[in-house]
């Protein structure tokens, strides 16, 4: 069995990477697809891909040694993660919609969109900003030998 505070370390890190690519392709199906709301909601598609990575992340904790998705929780991949991302989000939909888009889709997948769109701005901001920030504390510990590459 592991530490907790491995589990707890490995799971917030599958949290921030499952959070950011779970945002990004709601964000692009929102824009490159908008039919397919007919269908579901695709605001809630960046809280099953967030749960997603944090289940992932906590195999990968439980399983300490293993080298399951390694360069994922890399220092590198925290860093450079957001940034392609970001960089595919401004390719396709342009810098103004990237940043007038991700607080509406998190205040409407989270169920609140009746929520005042400057406070939304401010949870979600407050949410990427502490699980960067954890993310990139525990990558430190996970990987002690291989911080930079994989």
């Amino acid at each position: 069995m592991k530490t907790t505070k491995v589990l707890f370390l490995h799971t917030i890190h599958g949290l921030f990477l499952g959070f950011i690519l779970g945002i990004t392709l709601t964000i692009l199906l929102n824009e490159l697809y908008p039919d397919i709301e007919a269908l579901f909601n695709p605001s809630y598609a960046f809280l099953v891909l967030a749960l997603l990575g944090g289940i992932i992340g906590f195999v990968r904790g439980y399983k300490d040694k293993v080298r399951f998705l390694s360069f994922m929780f890399s220092t590198a991949a925290v860093i450079l993660t957001p940034i392609l991302l970001s960089s595919i989000l401004v390719y396709f939909i342009g810098i103004d919609r990237l940043i007038s888009l991700p607080p509406i889709i998190f205040k409407e997948g989270i169920g609140l969109s009746g929520l005042d769109t400057q406070l939304a701005t401010y949870l979600f901001s407050f949410f990427i900003t502490i699980t960067f920030v954890i993310a990139f504390i525990s990558s430190f510990s996970i990987n002690k030998k291989k911080r930079w590459t994989w």
